[in-house]
């Protein structure tokens, strides 16, 4: 029994590890855009507008609100399919419902992780496209 419950205690701390380390910060995109003998009012004013234009395609574009989308649909999912395996594999040690509590948890927790960021690295592609876009469209040169 004790065996069971540290290979639970190990799953956990692998998954929270394997999925923390890939994890990165998103942030609206720095003006990576340039064009010769323009004004820096200019260049604010469209940097701003391009901003604007961005977030309106992408829905209002807010990094929180992608990543809560992204860990609640996954996370679900990977719950139900954790805790469906946590109790296969608990019942080898006559603790199936121990093995279900800890691979729903450990799904959960996993595929919340792998949710949210998956559904940041799609939204942030896509804001920083349509902001590509729009500063391209004015004649700017973007990084």
């Amino acid at each position: 029994m004790k065996k069971f419950f540290k290979l639970m205690a190990l799953a956990i701390f692998s998954v929270f590890f394997l999925t923390s380390c890939s994890m990165r910060s998103y942030s609206m995109p720095d003006r990576a855009a340039y064009r010769a003998n323009t004004p820096k009012e200019v260049q604010d004013k469209d940097d701003t507008e391009c901003k604007q234009f961005a977030s309106e395609r992408t829905g209002g574009y807010d990094p929180n609100q992608a990543a809560m989308s992204g860990a609640v649909t996954e996370g679900v999912i990977a719950g139900a399919a954790g805790a469906a395996l946590g109790a296969i594999f608990g019942s080898f040690w006559g603790q199936a419902g121990s093995g279900a509590l800890g691979g729903g948890a450990t799904g959960l927790a996993g595929g919340g992780l792998h949710g949210a960021k998956g559904e940041l690295e799609r939204m942030h592609s896509l804001y920083t496209r349509q902001y590509s876009v729009c500063m391209r469209s004015r004649g700017y040169m973007v990084e």
